[in-house]
């Protein structure tokens, strides 16, 4: 996929390259300035890994983990919870980037020459 495909698509996205993420294509280049690399020929691209409470889950382990027969919380009471945390989600849910080796995003091959011109 070409760098404007990954950016229409993915917008906002981070790309991800030699165990490091970069916010866009500039940041990548600047590294490779200062960091003595290679401007790679592709990068891959990243997915957003959203932190958010998950009510029923949370509830549903903490009965495994307490292991206690027979014991369950009562419907109005999950549903309670699950709004909540619903809620709670639309307020301060948090994302982080993880790698997504099948995407493939080229650097353009003018960034690629620039670098090989220095």
């Amino acid at each position: 996929m070409t760098w404007e495909e990954y950016e229409k698509k993915f917008p906002e996205n981070m790309l991800y390259w030699n165990d490091e993420f970069y916010s866009d294509l500039g940041d990548l280049l600047d590294a490779s300035e200062s960091g003595g690399f290679d401007v790679p020929d592709y990068v891959f691209g990243t997915y957003r890994d959203y932190l958010r409470l998950d009510a029923e889950r949370h509830i549903a382990e903490l009965i495994d983990e307490f292991d206690c027969d027979g014991v369950y919380f009562d419907d109005a009471g999950v549903k309670e919870f699950v709004e909540f945390a619903n809620a709670w989600n639309k307020k301060y849910e948090e994302y982080c980037f993880r790698p997504d080796t099948s995407i493939v995003v080229l650097v353009p091959e003018v960034c690629r020459k620039r670098d090989h011109d220095d």
